[in-house]
Order: C-alpha cells, then sequence, then structure tokens
C-alpha cells in the first residue's frame, strides 16, 4: 500500500442543524486485490469511500451544530434528559495498533482469503476548516 496524500479537514455546516465533522481525503496505489475498510484518526473510526482515480475518503461525524446541539443551547431540550436516559454503553473504538496525536491508521483486507492488515500513516496533514455557507 502506497499512501501519496493524506489530510483531515474539519467542516461545519452553514444552516443551524446541519452538522459537522472531518472529512480524511487520500490517494494511494493499492492493487485489484486490495480493499480498504477503515480508517482510524483521533481516537474515531470511519469507513473508507472510494471516490475515484485512486481517491478515498473517511468521514467523521461531529456533535457541533448538531441538531440535538442547537436545541440544548437554546433551552429546548432538558440539558438533564439525556443524562438520565438509559443507553448501553458506547462501543470502545479498538485500533489496531498504537498511535499518537497527528497519526492514523487505514485498514484493508487483501487477496480472495480476506487477510486482514493495517498501514500506518505517521504525520496527518491538517488543512483549514471549511466553514459551509
Amino acid at each position: 500500500l502506497e499512501v501519496k496524500e493524506f489530510y483531515a479537514q474539519d467542516w461545519v455546516a452553514g444552516v443551524c442543524g446541519g452538522g459537522s465533522g472531518t472529512n480524511v481525503h487520500f490517494t494511494c496505489n493499492c492493487g485489484e486485490d486490495l480493499q480498504l475498510e477503515r480508517v482510524y484518526y483521533k481516537k474515531g473510526v470511519a469507513n473508507v469511500q472510494k471516490k475515484g482515480n485512486g481517491s478515498y475518503v473517511a468521514r467523521f461525524r461531529g456533535k457541533a451544530n448538531s441538531f440535538e446541539e442547537m436545541e440544548r443551547m437554546r433551552g429546548l431540550r432538558d440539558p438533564d434528559a439525556e443524562e438520565r436516559r438509559p443507553r448501553p454503553p458506547s462501543p470502545q473504538v479498538v485500533i489496531p495498533c498504537d498511535i499518537s496525536e497527528g497519526q492514523a491508521v487505514i485498514t484493508y483486507k487483501r487477496g480472495s482469503q480476506g487477510e486482514e492488515g493495517h498501514f500506518k500513516v505517521d504525520r496527518v496533514e491538517v488543512r483549514e476548516l471549511i466553514p459551509y455557507m
């Protein structure tokens, strides 16, 4: 797996409640027998989507500017209601290897047997926030 470019870019929607997140973009040469699966970045995980011509994206959703957050900030939602509501524990993200701040991991499956592997990105370029209008 040869990764040529790898960068993360935060975004926020221009409409109230439109959401926010981080998109991780990368280009790589991976032969026909390699299926890219997930990207692990900043204690989160997202599925890889192929954009074309060796370009891929993994989309991480954020909580800022979400509809629920807007309601809470306007006082339309009881801030303690979330704490009182029973819910199952959040699944812990298990990263296939140790990563530090500014690093990421791409997981993949190779060949007809689906042999699993991972590739560590040592330096993630962080680009300027996109404030959609």
